[in-house]
């Protein structure tokens, strides 16, 4: 994300997190609009993305809420961007 672009990230049952994106850090559509927001769903849990000596990981809860497991991410497309 670049500093113009905003993400709100939410997780639900089943751990399932679903991503949206705004540009306006106050206005994610609310409960009536969001579905223009969201960008998709991630099967994790509590999701966190780390930056670490010019690699993207991100973080998540394992599915039985038992420990974190860790990837690598790639960005790829119109919407990748990189600090």
């Amino acid at each position: 994300m670049t500093a113009a672009e905003n993400g709100l990230v939410a997780f639900g049952p089943n751990n399932i997190t679903h991503v949206y994106r705004s540009p306006d850090p106050l206005d994610f559509g609310g409960v009536q609009n969001a579905d223009r927001h969201w960008i998709t769903s991630l099967a994790v849990a509590a999701p966190e993305i780390i930056s670490y000596e010019g690699q993207d990981y991100i973080a998540a809860l394992n599915p039985k809420l038992d420990g974190i497991r860790i990837a690598r991410l790639t960005w790829t497309g119109a919407t990748a961007s990189k600090n």
